[in-house]
């Protein structure tokens, strides 16, 4: 069950679907901190 929750950190998965969850991270990033600017 851990593993389909943590599949982003799976070390046996494509260079490019690394990058694809790296890069979603990045944009969630990103919206987190807007939320918070404009929250405050």
């Amino acid at each position: 069950m851990l593993k389909s929750l943590f599949i982003a950190y799976n070390k046996s998965l494509s260079d490019s679907l690394q990058q694809k969850f790296r890069d979603d991270f990045e944009k969630t990033d990103s919206v987190m901190v807007k939320a918070i600017f404009a929250y405050f």
